[in-house]
């Protein structure tokens, strides 16, 4: 058996738990896959798998083995792909990570000309405001909010993203409430806190040299985005928001603007990650290179789009 659909059996069996799901996804026979790992473990000395009646399990060496397995099918992949797109245009699965609202509201509307260009190319969007683990869900591009904090990843950095404090147009009048005129004011009001992955319970006001950061007390948290943004439209209180959650209900004026003339900070930086195991592909590069396009301008990174 050729030993490298050997070691795809392997990693297929190893992602899916089992022999029998491994060989649906390959389209081959169960004792074929059953077969392969087994010529793997002898070739190698080596068990790489515990084989039970419920689930497979892999063992410290077969752990070890699997991430270097999956290193050598993506190389082999990426060759592939570079020739292929030397010869005529992008083709197989990109698959792509981002946040729930930055993709729906701008990802996905544009992502028809991304597609339109490479027609030979298919794209598996994920959307998620968690992150998740680049090299075991498979993702090929991650575009990330924030800081980066893992080493294990490269990144390209798309722009830094201005937040805002908004609130519906009605919310004062509702709680017969004064609107702030100095972030000093915020202190007395209803927030809407973000609880994802890192919790957003402060705000820092900055104008002229003078920075005031102030303590968001509220009653109602979410991780979900377009929960917050779901409860600023209806009146509930105050929240601070990335410009690309805002700009529509802004420009609609579905929502206020509080404080205009005060900048919150920091921005927040937008990045495309990719393992950093791996070359980025050249569907990667490509993908990377469009974000950069299409998501430069007012709907993301507001009007200042040239602070990246």
């Amino acid at each position: 058996m050729d030993h490298l659909d050997a070691i795809t059996a392997f990693v297929r069996a190893a992602e899916r738990g089992g022999f029998s799901a491994a060989a649906r996804d390959l389209n081959v026979s169960q004792p074929h896959v059953t077969r392969a790992v087994a010529q793997l473990e002898a070739r190698l000395g080596a068990r790489l798998m515990n084989r039970s009646t419920r689930r497979l399990t892999l063992t410290d060496e077969g752990r070890d083995y699997l991430d270097r397995c999956r290193a050598i099918l993506k190389a082999v992949e990426d060759s592939d792909e570079s020739v292929g797109v030397r010869a005529t245009t992008l083709r197989g699965e990109l698959r792509v990570f981002a946040p729930v609202s930055l993709g729906r509201e701008w990802i996905v509307p544009q992502l028809a000309e991304f597609l339109d260009r490479h027609p030979a190319l298919s794209v598996r969007l994920v959307l998620d405001d968690r992150p998740r683990d680049l090299v075991e869900e498979r993702l090929d591009v991650a575009v990330r909010v924030g800081p980066l904090e893992s080493s294990t990843m490269r990144a390209r950095q798309l722009g830094k993203v201005p937040r805002l404090i908004v609130a519906a147009p009605d919310y004062f009048s509702k709680r017969g409430l004064t609107r702030p005129l100095h972030p000093v004011d915020l202190a007395a009001h209803e927030w809407l806190i973000f609880d994802g992955p890192v919790r957003v319970d402060q705000v820092r006001c900055v104008k002229d040299g003078e920075t005031v950061e102030i303590a968001c007390n509220g009653r109602f948290a979410s991780n979900s985005s377009e929960a917050l943004q779901e409860a600023v439209l209806r009146g509930h209180g105050l929240c601070l928001v990335p410009y690309w959650l805002a700009s529509k209900a802004l420009a609609s004026g579905a929502l206020d603007h509080i404080l205009p003339d005060w900048r919150t900070s920091p921005d927040l930086p937008l990045s495309a990650v990719y393992p950093a195991t791996r070359a980025p592909s050249e569907k990667v590069r490509r993908f990377i290179d469009w974000l950069v396009y299409s998501l430069h301008g007012e709907g993301v990174f507001g009007v200042d789009s040239d602070r990246a």
